[in-house]
């Protein structure tokens, strides 16, 4: 009969001694070099920054390609103790483009097979937190639930800002599958309900705050003003809170829509009372 992973053990040789350490452990890693994500270059005319981004993205997708392959001792051990694997997974949810974010159809025009690595590393990303959000691949691997919910959560492969950025990227178009990946991470782990109540007492802390830098002394700043007098910086403010207004309300909206549960959080929290304008 098949041993959750979260309950197997071995024994590890130090010197003379043997240790005996959980299989999914540390030294089962390769530690494998995951190369960082990193957008498409703003100035398509750079061709040395464009050649550059398309290795980048290549090498991405060959790491991705080889994650996935792995065994599933050998894939929970990389994911957990691998740190650069962590790095490359945080810059892509952090960096990828967001569907609100317009993209023009000449975007990847000048870049040869841009818009396909793109793709690409956003299909092979999702296969990858697909498999992160399941605790039982098969009758022959698998975690406990309890087992799951506890790696998941002490080796922060999830945590709120992380889950914000999947909904963010992947609710569109993968609502139903992402609804169960969604709901099983908060189900096999309660501590991410609380989180999420912290997470939202700290957006609303941060709008405050945008807002209360935004409106200076004077007023509020005209968004029509036509004056010649309005400067870039005042400009580039404008544009940097809206953003951040049009991100945010996205990726909250996509979160509920994935996990209605949250909005009972959101609520409780009072979070429809801020100001956000």
């Amino acid at each position: 009969m098949a041993i959750a992973l979260d309950q197997q053990f071995k024994l590890v040789k130090k010197g003379i001694i043997e240790e005996k350490v959980p299989v999914l452990h540390s030294s089962g890693t390769e530690q494998h070099y995951f190369v960082t994500y990193t957008p498409l270059p703003t100035d398509i005319e750079d061709g040395s920054a464009i050649e550059q981004w398309i290795e980048r993205m290549t090498f991405i997708c060959d790491d991705l390609t080889w994650l996935l392959q792995q065994n599933h001792t050998k894939f929970w051990c990389e994911v957990a103790f691998n740190k650069d694997f962590h790095s490359m997974f945080d810059s892509y949810l952090r960096y990828a483009p967001r569907p609100q974010r317009t993209i023009t159809p000449n975007t990847y025009s000048f870049v040869p097979n841009g818009k396909q690595l793109e793709e690409n590393v956003s299909r092979l990303m999702f296969m990858c937190i697909l498999r992160l959000s399941t605790y039982k691949e098969s009758s022959e691997n698998f975690f406990t639930p309890q087992g799951f919910g506890q790696v998941i959560y002490d080796n922060y492969i999830f945590d709120i800002p992380r889950l914000f950025d999947i909904c963010s990227l992947y609710a569109i178009n993968n609502k139903e599958l992402l609804s169960k990946m969604i709901g099983n991470i908060f189900k096999q782990q309660e501590a991410y309900h609380n989180d999420l109540t912290n997470a939202i007492v700290s957006i609303k802390d941060v709008i405050t705050n945008r807002i209360e830098i935004f409106y200076t002394s004077s007023g509020p700043k005209k968004l029509h003003s036509t004056t010649t007098t309005t400067k870039s910086s005042e400009v580039e403010e404008i544009v940097d809170l809206l953003y951040y207004i049009l991100d945010l309300s996205c990726t909250i909206n996509r979160l509920f829509s994935v996990y209605p549960q949250a909005r009972i959080i959101f609520f409780n929290e009072q979070f429809h009372l801020t100001q956000v304008c």
